[in-house]
């Protein structure tokens, strides 16, 4: 490629007029055109100009390759040089970051194969390792755990979720501890959360939560600030300042602040502030209201 075909191709892809950059450059139109046909070069001490408004190397000017830059490394900061990605924010020299930069977001336009760490919002793809942020996390999958400060969007999460706000997600290989909501399919360990848990799938730990449940089977107890609704058994105890709603309760008892609703509560007793209607029960039934007993 010629040097004219050059400076054309990188005026146009800039969006400016042959004017345009003969005013940057202090020429005349018609010698931008000149260059631009071939019909003659620019002047040599023009040359670093012209590389500098094209955001190019002078090697690039004269349609060869650029050279590959090496690698700059940073010394003095506080992790090892482990391979994983972090997002961090600079002002100078002087690592400021931590929350106390501006708000800000760590975009990944393809998949990620480290973990990721960030001080910031993370919007990415799959990660075959973990994530860590200070702010939200929307994702695919994620292979290992996630520990995040703020909301939390994704598909499958392999091992644990630690999240300061909302959880919203497909399956979680392992718990999730979380400040607000849980909405998700299934979970194989435990949630303790001060929100509410909507799980259309089964949770193979305990419930904790400052809010409603609604869920499949549970494979632990249940303690809740509000009502249970499960659509299958409950392996341990229920306890609910709300209503109680639910299959079997296997191995445990029922305490609530309203209404009981479960088929058999083989092992426990029941104790409800407002009506009760049930199964078989291993134990008294202490309730507020009328005890109906299906057979």
């Amino acid at each position: 490629m010629s040097l004219g075909s050059v400076i054309s191709k990188y005026r146009k892809e800039l969006g400016i007029t042959q004017e345009s950059l003969a005013q940057q450059l202090e020429v005349t139109n018609q010698a931008v055109s000149k260059w631009e046909s071939d019909q003659c070069c620019p002047d040599v001490m023009l040359l670093p100009r012209l590389a500098d408004i094209f955001g190019i190397s002078i090697d690039e000017l004269f349609g060869r390759e650029p050279k590959e830059k090496p690698v700059q490394t940073v010394a003095g900061l506080p992790w090892e040089d482990d391979g994983n990605l972090r997002g961090v924010l600079y002002k100078g020299w002087k690592l400021v970051g931590h929350g106390k930069g501006p708000k800000l977001q760590l975009f990944f336009k393809q998949n990620v194969g480290e973990n990721v760490y960030s001080d910031f919002s993370v919007v990415c793809g799959d990660v075959a390792g973990s994530v860590t942020a200070k702010g939200d996390v929307q994702c695919g999958t994620v292979m290992n755990f996630v520990n995040v400060g703020g909301d939390l969007k994704c598909e499958n999460i392999g091992c644990d979720v630690n999240c300061g706000g909302d959880v919203t997600c497909a399956g979680v290989g392992g718990g999730i501890s979380a400040g607000g909501d849980v909405t998700c399919a299934g979970v194989g360990g435990f949630i303790s959360t001060g929100g509410d848990v909507n799980c259309q799938g089964d949770v193979g730990g305990n419930i904790e939560t400052g809010g409603d449940v609604r869920c499949g089977n549970v494979g632990g107890y249940i303690e809740t600030g509000g009502d249970v609704t499960c659509q299958g058994n409950v392996d341990g105890y229920v306890e609910a300042s709300g209503d109680v709603s639910c299959q079997d309760v296997l191995s445990g008892y029922v305490e609530a602040g309203c209404d009981v609703s479960c088929r058999d509560i083989a092992n426990g007793y029941v104790s409800a502030g407002g009506d009760v209607t049930c199964g078989d029960v291993g134990g008294p039934i202490d309730a507020g209201g009328d005890v109906t007993i299906k057979k």
